[in-house]
């Protein structure tokens, strides 16, 4: 569950995360455009791939609560969030 997911994502990291992420971008982007799509940490890792992974056209993501606190940089590519109304984790004034 959650707690395997959380501890999965801090033994990987953000950063090699985000190196994996522009190796596989590198793989496929001559068969065209190329977009990325996470939920939870994906979404998180796909916001922060808008400012740091070359090759990508837009990035979307579905409730990535780092994004919510990393918000105030401008993103390089057209970028969309999803978030849930009624969030236990993630309060609607954030």
């Amino acid at each position: 569950g959650k707690a395997e997911g959380a501890s999965i994502s801090a033994q990987i990291g953000k950063e090699q995360a985000i190196s994996d992420i522009q190796a596989t971008v590198d793989a496929v982007k001559d068969a065209g455009k190329v977009a990325i799509v996470g939920y939870c940490w994906g979404s998180d890792l796909a916001y922060a791939a808008a400012n740091k992974v070359n090759g990508i056209a837009c990035v979307i993501g579905y409730d990535g609560s780092q994004a919510v606190a990393d918000y105030r940089e401008k993103r390089k590519v057209p970028t969309l969030l999803h978030f849930c109304e009624n969030d236990p984790e993630l309060s609607m004034e954030a």
